[in-house]
């Protein structure tokens, strides 16, 4: 599924070539964290009752798997006070 015409896809890659290396890299960036915000707010939308460090904590289990989320896990509990 693709919303922007082949015309339009034509002259983003254009531009996208044109750019530095810089630009690139911030625009991957950009979209990276925008992308990864995105995921967030959803999952705390289909988790309402979930806190924000547990949103996180389940965006590492499905993005990284469960064995890492369950490491962050222990280490936020073990650090939780200092």
């Amino acid at each position: 599924m693709n919303d922007t015409s082949k015309e339009a896809e034509k002259i983003q890659i254009e531009l996208l070539r044109q750019a530095g290396f810089q630009r690139r890299l911030a625009l991957t960036y950009s979209w990276s964290s925008a992308m990864r915000q995105l995921s967030m707010e959803g999952l705390q939308r289909a988790n309402p009752t979930l806190s924000k460090l547990e949103v996180g904590i389940k965006f590492v289990e499905i993005n990284y798997g469960a064995e890492l989320a369950e490491k962050l896990k222990k280490y936020v509990d073990a650090n939780r006070n200092l």
